[in-house]
């Protein structure tokens, strides 16, 4: 009987060996697995997105062609050469066709239309210009009127006080050379004292 338990222990102790041991040689191939699984969908999200990126491209590339396709058929119906229209000059009495890119045939003729209208213009430009004076000229008049009018007041106040000058002068000189024709009489005011009225001192009224 021991015999039999012990092969017994034996047989599932092996058994459970082999159980642990498969299921540890298992997880790693499980995980093995999944890592494969995620790289796999990394790998397939990565390629996804280049290829958005690349039909976004495409389609600004065509857009932006087909824009400077546009601009430059614009451009070309606008530089197509013009034929050259005949004119004639418009100088005086000149019945040439004009220069390219000119309204005269030759300067000769420019010139002369370019005299006409100075002689025909410049006239009336003139008159039109002098014709009303401006207002700050008259404001000037007004002020220079206004000083010669006080320039003569004053030649007139220097002439009379000129006039009073010589007059006084002469006056001077006519008390210097007069003479006393006879002596004053004495009278009894001549002690009479008057008081000044800046010092308020008295001093007789003879003196």
């Amino acid at each position: 009987m021991l015999k039999k338990s012990e092969k017994a222990l034996s047989e599932t102790s092996s058994i459970d060996c082999e159980v642990h041991v498969s299921t540890r040689g298992r997880k790693p191939k499980q995980q093995s697995n999944d890592e494969t699984i995620t790289k796999h969908r990394r790998s397939v999200g990565m390629s996804e997105k280049p290829k958005e990126n690349d039909d976004l491209a495409l389609q600004l590339n065509k857009f932006y062609n087909n824009l400077m396709r546009k601009r430059t058929k614009a451009r070309n119906n606008n530089e197509l050469p013009i034929e050259h229209e005949e004119k004639q000059c418009i100088g005086p009495e000149c019945t040439n066709s004009v220069r390219q890119g000119s309204k005269y045939c030759s300067e000769r003729c420019g010139l002369a239309l370019a005299q006409i209208r100075l002689k025909t213009i410049l006239p009336q430009r003139f008159n039109d210009f002098f014709a009303k004076v401006p207002s700050k000229q008259i404001e000037d008049n007004k002020k220079l009127d206004n000083v010669e009018g006080q320039i003569t007041l004053i030649h007139q106040k220097l002439k009379k006080f000129g006039e009073w000058k010589d007059n006084v002068e002469n006056f001077l000189e006519a008390i210097k050379n007069a003479q006393p024709n006879a002596e004053r009489p004495k009278s009894g005011d001549d002690n009479f004292v008057v008081g000044c009225p800046v010092c308020g001192g008295e001093f007789p009224m003879r003196e």
